[in-house]
């Protein structure tokens, strides 16, 4: 049997349970202007160099942009390689106009 006090409390829980979750999102996340952060560090940073990695400095989820160790699938220059030849084809266009290929 459902009461307006029991629906009450249920009301009451599910709003602590968005406010957890609102709070634990602060907490970890960050928005999406500081999330543009590591993509503006990498293109307008001259210490940058070209291959590497930017993300936020605290869990890979939010703070000041720091370099990261490129791992992985994301090391792989054969599948770089192939994924841009793969661009070129699809879309028509030269990537590099005027570069010749290796």
């Amino acid at each position: 049997m459902c009461t307006a006090r029991s629906r009450r409390q249920e009301n009451v829980n599910i709003r602590r349970c968005r406010i957890g979750r609102r709070v634990c999102a602060a907490l970890l996340l960050q928005g999406k202007e500081a999330a543009a952060w590591p993509a503006v560090r990498a293109v307008l940073d001259p210490d940058v160099r070209g291959g590497e990695l930017y993300g936020p400095r605290v869990f890979g989820f939010r703070g000041r942009p720091v370099r990261e160790p490129v791992r992985g699938h994301l090391a792989d220059t054969a599948l770089a390689a192939r994924v841009w030849d793969l661009t070129a084809d699809l879309t028509g266009l030269d990537p590099m106009p005027g570069l010749t290929r290796r």
